[in-house]
This record gives structure tokens, sequence and C-alpha cells, in this order.
């Protein structure tokens, strides 16, 4: 198993992105065997262990996760996460494979969700190639990490794209394969790449 992205909320409950492999086994021909990735976003809560945790003062939450899929409240590869509650509180996370980011809105506090379901590719465009991290600031601006065209990206509260920066090179400004972004002063972001800066 890979943990790809760790987040917390404001009442200390842990959410885990991650990856699973299965080696599955033909029940006809024992030689023949398949391996399978899993992805999942789990959260975790204060409370008597299960046989899922092994620190014994934490327990898997059965009543939230977000499992494999394409469709809405389903991730392929789940990356960078964030708690952030500037428009009410929700997981944000990116979610690789799918080419998308999602705010994943608590069910349990009617927060609202959506998915910035932008794949594609595009050196002028807001499309998303493997995004790998998100970042959101007070406002509400949302930051992600468009890895695979090597840039930053920014969306307004709504989901509506606002701005990208960077390109591809070693140069000031551009990146080759950027992996993360965080939030900076509440004014803007920060990006950090393989090269470049």
């Amino acid at each position: 198993a890979w943990v790809t992205g760790i987040a917390a909320d404001a009442l200390g409950r842990v959410y885990v992105a991650g990856s699973i492999m299965y080696c599955m086994v033909d029940p006809f021909n024992d030689q023949v065997r398949t391996l399978e990735y899993r992805y999942r976003v789990r959260r975790y809560v204060r409370g008597t262990g299960d046989r899922y945790v092994v620190d014994g003062s934490w327990k898997r939450d059965t009543d939230y996760r977000v499992l494999e899929g394409t469709g809405f409240g389903s991730t392929r590869d789940p990356r960078g996460m964030q708690w952030a509650s500037p428009q009410g509180a929700a997981l944000y996370f990116a979610d690789r494979a799918n080419n998308q980011v999602q705010r994943y809105g608590d069910p349990a506090g009617g927060a609202w969700s959506y998915k910035l379901d932008l794949g594609g590719s595009g050196a002028d465009s807001m499309l998303l190639v493997q995004p790998l991290d998100v970042a959101v600031d007070s406002a509400g601006f949302v930051y992600v990490v468009d890895a695979g065209n090597h840039r930053g990206q920014r969306f307004s509260t709504d989901g509506v794209f606002s701005g990208a920066w960077g390109a591809y090179g070693s140069g000031l400004g551009e990146f080759d394969g950027p992996t993360s972004v965080i939030t900076h002063c509440n004014t803007g972001a920060l990006a950090t790449g393989g090269y470049g800066t």
C-alpha cells in the first residue's frame, strides 16, 4: 500500500489517500497472476482502534470513503490533499488519473461538492493533465499543480479558471514535473518541481 496524500480537518479527523496493490491469481491456472491497483480516500477518527489501524487510539470512519471510479465522489489515483473551509468545510484533492480536482464536502455537515473535470492537454488552455497537488487560500481560490502540462493553475471559489503560470523548461518560472503547491500569505501560491523555480 502507498500513501499519496494526507490532510486533517478542524475536528482532528485525518484523511488518507492511497493505493493498494492486489495480486489476483487465476482460479483455473495458478501460474497466471495479475497485479491490480485500487485507489481510495479514507477518514480516520480518534477512538477504539480496529484491525485497519496500527495505533490503537484511531479507527477508520466507515461512513466516509471515496472509492475507485470515474464518477463524482470516486477517484482514480488520489494525490495531494487539503482540508479547507472558506466556502464550507470540504476536502480538496487532486485526482491524477481522472485529470481532475475534487472538492468533497462532508456529508454529515451538508457541505456542497464539485469537481474540476477538465481533462485534456494544451499549453494555452485550462485543461488538467495528471494533477498532483492542490492548495486553497483563505479567499477560497484553488491552486492546482498541473504536472502533465508543467504548470500551476488557479481556479475561483466556484471552480472557474482564473489563471495559470509556468511552462516546461529549467529556467526561471519554468517547471519539469512540478509536484506540490502551497498558498503563501493568503495572497498567492508557490509551486515546486524537479527543475526551475
